[in-house]
This record gives C-alpha cells, sequence and structure tokens, in this order.
C-alpha cells in the first residue's frame, strides 16, 4: 500500500507528540517557578492573594467546579507571564539561605521540618 502516507501521519503525530510535552514541561516549571516566588517572596505573596481574591469575588460561576477551572486558568497565565522569574526566585532563596536572621524570623521550625526530610531522604537514595 502506499507506506508514505503511514510514514507521514506516524511522523506528524510525533512531533504534535513532541509538541505538546515540550509545552507541558514550560507550563510545569512556570508553575513550581511561580509557587516559589509567591511561597520566598513576602511581597508578592501578598500582592498575589490579594489579586486572587480579588479575582475569584469577581468571577461569574455558577458552580465552584467551575469558578475553580476558571481560578486555575488565570493562575496558570500569570504563571506563564512570569516564566522569566527563575532568577528572581533563585535570587530569593539565595537571600534566604545566606541572611540566617531573615530565614529565622520568616519560618517556623515546624514548616520547614518537612521540606528538610524530604531532602534527606532525597539524599539518601
Amino acid at each position: 500500500m502506499e507506506w508514505w502516507i503511514i510514514g507521514t501521519l506516524i511522523f506528524v503525530y510525533l512531533v504534535l507528540l513532541a509538541c505538546m510535552y515540550l509545552m507541558s514541561a514550560r507550563e510545569s516549571r512556570a508553575l513550581t517557578n511561580y509557587a516559589l516566588l509567591i511561597l520566598l517572596g513576602e511581597d508578592t505573596h501578598a500582592t498575589q492573594r490579594a489579586s486572587l481574591i480579588e479575582l475569584i469575588r469577581a468571577t461569574d460561576a455558577e458552580d465552584a467546579s467551575k469558578l475553580g477551572r476558571k481560578a486555575r486558568t488565570a493562575i496558570t497565565k500569570v504563571a506563564m507571564r512570569l516564566s522569566d522569574t527563575v532568577l528572581r526566585m533563585n535570587q530569593l532563596a539565595w537571600n534566604l539561605k545566606t541572611d540566617p536572621p531573615v530565614a529565622r524570623s520568616s519560618a517556623t521550625a515546624s514548616p520547614s521540618e518537612p521540606v528538610a526530610r524530604i531532602a534527606a531522604r532525597a539524599g539518601q537514595q
């Protein structure tokens, strides 16, 4: 039969699959950096929290599911717009590590405990 048609379709399928994977990986990195930026930056946390509350109150949704979907879509769009915040997030993490008084005053012992356990387990494996 016409093997080149099947070969072309398989090639197109693989290219689309690769593109979807790369887009998904980029979105995942952007959301991770956005979450870390919010957790590490107190000013960013306050601004983003206020904006999210404003968005939720202004959103016209019929039920909780639609409201959640619209909120997640908005958060993803913000994360993608702020996807170049890797350096800012790295700077906040480094400042937290190198400035012990800030680290002690802004973080209590119990929230950092699970992170330390996870890091210890990862180091053992």
